[in-house]
C-alpha cells in the first residue's frame, strides 16, 4: 500500500487547502504510479513487472504538520512512499505527480515553483514485515 503524506507549514497553509489536496492525492498518485511512460526500458524486470497499475483505494493519504523548529519548511511537501519500483523511474513518477498537482490546481499558485512546494518519492525495493510480539 503506497503512502502519500501531505507535510505542510501550518503558519503558511490553511487546513482547508491541505484537505483539498488530500482529497485528490489518492487519484493523482495512483495515476502517476500506473503511468507506463515511467517504465525505465533499461531496468531489469521480471515478465509480470509491466502490470504496474495502482488503484486510488490502495493509496493511504495522511497529513503531517511541519514543526516550527524546521528551518527549511516548504509550504507543502508531498511525500510518497511506495513498495517496489516495478521498473518505474523515480524521477519520471515524481515529475508526473508534480505536473498533475499543478494541472488540477489543487495547490494555490503562491505555494508553487522553485523554493516552494515539492514532491518526495521513495521506492523501497526491500521490504520487511513482522508482527509486534506479545509480551513475555
Amino acid at each position: 500500500m503506497p503512502y502519500a503524506i501531505v507535510m505542510f507549514d501550518p503558519d503558511k497553509v490553511d487546513q482547508r487547502d491541505v484537505d483539498e489536496l488530500k482529497a485528490a492525492l489518492d487519484k493523482v498518485v495512483a495515476w502517476s504510479l500506473s503511468d507506463l511512460s515511467t517504465i525505465d526500458p533499461t531496468a531489469p524486470m521480471r515478465p509480470t513487472a509491466k502490470d504496474i497499475r495502482v488503484e486510488p483505494k490502495e493509496i493511504f493519504v495522511g497529513q503531517w504538520e511541519m514543526h516550527r523548529s524546521d528551518k527549511n519548511r516548504s509550504p507543502v511537501e508531498v511525500f510518497v512512499l511506495a513498495g517496489r519500483s516495478g521498473g518505474r523511474s523515480e524521477e519520471k513518477v515524481r515529475e508526473i505527480i508534480g505536473r498533475r498537482i499543478t494541472a488540477l490546481k489543487i495547490i494555490k499558485p503562491e505555494y508553487l515553483g522553485e523554493d516552494n512546494s515539492c514532491v518526495w518519492l521513495h521506492f523501497s525495493e526491500r521490504n520487511s514485515f513482522g508482527w509486534i510480539p506479545l509480551p513475555g
